[in-house]
């Protein structure tokens, strides 16, 4: 199990817009707010200590009807290397292949998904690091490789 605290970060990539992402805890869960969407992580727990309120989290895999898989894993936390310890990352990825929901409606304008413009578009995906007593660590995301072909193709036009 790990904890995890509140947070706001914003992501920032060299060819994809600015992506706010804060987590709350509320509602006696860990929800972790991504643009305009609220994911709640299955907690086990709420707790607070010195530092504040944390929520205990789970090892988790699951998929979201957005398509999105949500993952919570270990994390080896080095501050101290004579007594390591594991925090987590909670990870967020977007496969390359869209819901058939989405698909549909993008197939319905009679458009492809390279031209679609998408805060996190397929194959891409982004995430948040926590410290053992539950910090945040950063984060980080992984432009698709579609937005690094399509900058590419950009410049060259």
């Amino acid at each position: 199990m790990f904890r995890a605290r509140p947070f706001r970060h914003t992501f920032f990539g060299e060819n994809t817009p600015p992506l706010s992402c804060e987590g709350k805890i509320q509602d006696g869960s860990l929800t972790i707010l991504i643009g305009v969407s609220d994911i709640a992580i299955p907690t086990v727990e709420i707790g607070s200590d010195e530092w504040g309120e944390f929520a205990v989290v789970e090892n988790l895999e699951r998929q979201l009807d957005s398509g999105f898989f949500v993952r919570v894993e270990p994390e080896l936390d080095e501050s101290d290397p004579e007594e390591p310890k594991f925090g987590c990352m909670i990870r967020f990825t977007r496969p390359a292949a869209l819901p058939s929901l989405i698909q549909a409606a993008v197939e319905r304008r009679g458009m492809t998904v390279d031209q679609v413009n998408m805060i996190i578009p397929p194959d891409s995906d982004f995430g948040v690091s926590f410290s053992y007593r539950g910090f945040f660590n950063g984060g980080y995301r992984r432009a698709s490789s579609r937005d690094a072909a399509a900058a590419v193709e950009r410049s060259v036009q």
